[in-house]
């Protein structure tokens, strides 16, 4: 029996030294716990501002994707214009050269005939 008591004895103070450590364990995590909550409510929210940030930038890429697309629509349309004022300017010398030609030909005319010529007939040959 005393070697049963002795039994007892060492299992109780073994019981009690894991109930220690039990409790040294259980009980900082309990005062982690707000900590821990505050720390991923932070990293929630840093989360929420990443993904906002994100966002935006995704829209500000597409809105210049939208504009680089209207870019090389309107280069193309530049490089059309630019193609027609070279074409206007080849022909430039020679419609001034037709036009002093014409009103040469209208100087020894009286004023009547010269604005009849140049209004009526001059524009039936333009249109």
């Amino acid at each position: 029996m005393a070697h049963s008591k002795k039994e007892l004895q060492r299992k109780s103070s073994h019981l009690l030294k894991i109930d220690e450590e039990y409790t040294t364990i259980t009980e900082p995590s309990s005062c982690r716990e707000p900590k821990l909550k505050n720390i991923f409510l932070i990293e929630l929210n840093v989360s929420c501002i990443f993904q906002e940030e994100t966002d935006i930038a995704e829209r500000r890429r597409t809105a210049a994707n939208q504009l680089m697309t209207g870019f090389r629509s309107e280069t193309v349309r530049w490089r059309q214009e630019l193609n027609n004022m070279k074409n206007r300017e080849n022909q430039l010398l020679g419609n001034c050269l037709l036009g002093a030609r014409f009103l040469a030909y209208l100087g020894p005319f009286t004023f009547e005939i010269r604005e009849e010529l140049l209004h009526n007939q001059c524009n039936n040959c333009i249109d």
